[in-house]
């Protein structure tokens, strides 16, 4: 029975771990960070040798605080953004806009299945400063906690939505601050199993 228990403990403490949406703020200096710099302005894909954009074009359209042109558009299409890591991840996020609607990243592992998703309500996002048309723009990320991140896909609830990204931020674990709570919980799981080993020796006969 306690080691059912002990099974359901680690489970949870495991499952604990992930989907941790974060802010930009919460990644670490080792952190990989991409713009589009350089980039040809139209082509369709564009990447930095481990994360690639597909699915869209890189745009010289909009230059802003959080928008320094290239970016990268999908246009008012049905095609969500899509960005594959040759190595991968446990965290992510970027900077985005898009025509007043909310807004998703969903994670996938190497087998295409949906590892978390996280939805980001167009009345929690900020404005662009200085924005012509007022969109709403805002920084959306999450960490799964685990280097189990091979694509993401950012998309807005409506084919007919614009949507414009730029500054990438990723890395894999042990790096965000959130990964020490579930090692707190770890250590509880440790002791737990200390107690049943306890136990067994307590209960054995002479």
């Amino acid at each position: 029975m306690m080691k059912r228990y002990l099974f359901v403990l680690v489970s949870f403490v495991l499952g604990s771990a992930a989907a941790i949406p974060v802010d930009v703020t919460d990644f670490s200096g080792t952190a990989i960070h991409y713009g589009f710099d350089g980039d040809v302005v139209g082509s369709t894909t564009a990447g930095d040798g481990n994360a690639w954009f597909s699915n869209g074009e890189v745009s010289s359209y909009w230059t802003y605080p959080d928008f320094s042109a290239p970016i990268y558009r999908d246009g008012s299409d049905s095609l969500a953004i899509r960005v594959d890591f040759l190595a991968p991840v446990s965290a992510l996020g970027m900077n985005f806009t898009s025509t007043h609607t909310n807004t998703s990243l969903s994670l996938y592992n190497s087998s295409g299945a949906l590892l978390e998703s996280y939805t980001m309500s167009t009345y929690d996002m900020d404005g662009c400063p200085d924005e012509l048309f007022n969109y709403p723009c805002d920084f959306i990320g999450v960490d799964y906690g685990l280097n189990d991140v091979s694509y993401a896909i950012i998309d807005t609830e409506s084919d007919s939505d614009d949507l414009w990204v730029d500054n990438l931020i990723y890395q894999s674990v042990p790096s965000l601050a959130m990964v020490s709570e579930p090692s707190t919980l770890g250590i509880l799981v440790l002791g737990l199993a200390g107690l049943v080993v306890a136990r067994r020796k307590r209960m054995s006969p002479l």
